[in-house]
């Protein structure tokens, strides 16, 4: 933190101390400013935003004071495992930190509201302990590196993983670099560069293939299915002639329709490609990543179509039998804002079907088009 030519420094230690410093570039002294024995065991990470210093440790509590005043703001106690990483948001018009992002051993991210410090969610992000965090300027998303080999990318606005991806070898650190445009990661000796757009492609890739293997499979189980439909299906007509139970028929009949493995591998399959698909056009991704052109609706023409604030009791909503997103997977809940697509009457998020008409301009499940 720069100011009047003076730089403030937080460090921790094994020692449990936590120590401010002010820093003089032209003179190049610097004095004391604070000295706290914060935690009960080692301190693992520190942050800064403003005058607002955080420091997580090992005992599981992440220790909050205040740089102008030197003094202890209080502690957080919702981790279950030694702090690992710690990073402040705040927004660039703001001479304090809007958000503060915690990571554990236990490979989990907390979620504070700094005004207060009122803890707002813990997502599992890894399976093992997180090495480092990095917030992107914007404040919509995170980066995150852990000891299962694994990098991830966290929506904060949802509160949820976007995607996750297994690393060659383990990285320490993740940074973004002040735009936003680049971050960087090291493993081992080597520090990695890699430009927003990689992660874009990365996700491109991924639809890709899951989209692809989605029809092989289909394709692969219709053939299997109508094989084995034409080696029984003269030895079902006839236990059907001879009083066989009904059970048994229908069952031959399921399997030859190939309802069983439809109604199996479906939904797993489409639950994987529509995840792909919105983490390549979720809100987050979109606003940071996108740098394609407009295939799909105009702004204007999206901003003109209806949208209601969802109430469960509400006639209308009842009329639509309808009870969530089929874009993010998540239940409506009351006081929401959705759309109702003018020609099909299918029901979304708004946020979330904003965002796929920009990319399709035509409804995600039965391909309708708004416009036509």
């Amino acid at each position: 933190m720069s100011e009047k030519r003076r730089i403030s420094l937080v460090a921790g230690s094994y020692e449990r101390f936590i120590w401010g410093f002010t820093l003089n570039p032209n003179k190049q002294t610097l004095n004391p400013l604070f000295s706290y024995p914060s935690h009960l065991s080692l301190i693992k990470s520190v942050a800064i935003s403003g005058s607002v210093v955080a420091s997580g440790g090992s005992d599981d509590t992440i220790q909050l004071y205040n740089l102008s005043a030197a003094s202890s703001l209080g502690s957080l106690t919702h981790h279950s495992s030694t702090v690992t990483a710690l990073s402040f948001y705040s927004p660039p018009h703001l001479p304090f930190p809007r958000d503060l992002v915690s990571a554990d051993a236990d490979g989990s991210l907390a979620i504070f509201d700094a005004d207060g410090f009122v803890h707002l969610k813990t997502l599992p992000v890894h399976k093992k302990a997180i090495n480092d965090l990095a917030l992107h300027p914007s404040g919509k998303l995170a980066l995150t590196v852990s000891r299962d080999n694994c990098f991830a990318m966290v929506n904060l606005v949802r509160g949820r993983r976007s995607f996750c991806c297994r690393l060659d070898k383990e990285a320490s650190i993740v940074r973004f670099d002040a735009s936003g445009d680049s971050f960087f990661m090291a493993v081992d000796k080597v520090v990695s560069v890699h430009q927003a757009e990689d992660a874009r492609e990365f996700i491109k890739v991924i639809e890709r293939i899951l989209f692809a293997v989605f029809t092989c499979v289909l394709a692969l189980g219709g053939s299997i299915i109508g094989t084995i439909g034409g080696a029984i299906k003269g030895q079902t007509t006839e236990a059907a002639s001879d009083g066989e139970s009904f059970s048994k028929v229908a069952l031959l009949t399921i399997l030859l329709n190939g309802k069983v493995f439809m109604e199996w591998i479906c939904p797993t399959v489409a639950q994987a490609y529509i995840n792909s698909v919105e983490a390549a056009y979720g809100g987050v991704v979109s606003d940071i990543y996108d740098s394609m052109g407009v295939k799909g609706m105009s702004q204007t023409c999206i901003m003109k179509l209806p949208f209601h604030k969802f109430n469960s009791s509400d006639k209308i909503m009842k009329l639509y039998n309808e009870s969530c997103c089929l874009i993010c997977f998540q239940d409506f809940e009351n006081g929401e804002l959705v759309r109702i697509l003018p020609k099909c009457c299918h029901i979304y998020h708004l946020e979330c079907i904003d965002k796929w008409l920009v990319q399709q301009g035509s409804c995600p499940i039965c391909r309708t088009y708004i416009l036509q």
